[in-house]
């Protein structure tokens, strides 16, 4: 983009600055839940194997049987978003910084659940007729 006017100019590259200074922010945030999946992976490495696959606890089950419910119904990958008003829905929280982060990361743990990137989420055991993509 060719601005021509000075006063013209200034406004485009404060748009400019805010544009990246956005895209930075959500890089960051990115990259802060990857530290922590990294960290906690680890950290599972370090911990004695005891032969069974980690149980989550009692409410990350609850919101993990919720959402394979959820997802049966849902022919096509289902946006986090989504996924996140239908637990609100159910009365079910889901807390911390960042909400959608934190669920993505619950459902990336689980065997159970299939990323599609930004177009959502469907379930690996074929229940739905969403198709990977690969």
């Amino acid at each position: 983009m060719v601005v021509t006017d000075r006063k013209k100019l200034i406004p485009v590259i404060e748009q400019e600055i805010a544009n990246l200074e956005h895209e930075l922010a959500e890089a960051q945030a990115k990259l802060e839940v990857l530290r922590k999946l990294r960290d906690e992976y680890l950290a599972s490495l370090q911990a004695p194997d005891s032969g069974a696959p980690p149980r989550a606890g009692s409410r990350q089950q609850a919101i993990l049987e919720t959402v394979t419910e959820f997802l049966r119904e849902r022919p096509e990958p289902t946006p986090i978003a989504e996924i996140l008003d239908h637990l609100r829905a159910q009365n079910i929280a889901f807390g911390g910084a960042n909400p959608r982060n934190a669920l993505s990361v619950l459902l990336s743990r689980s065997d159970r659940f299939q990323a599609h990137g930004r177009r959502g989420w469907t379930l690996v055991d074929g229940t739905n007729d969403a198709k990977s993509d690969s």
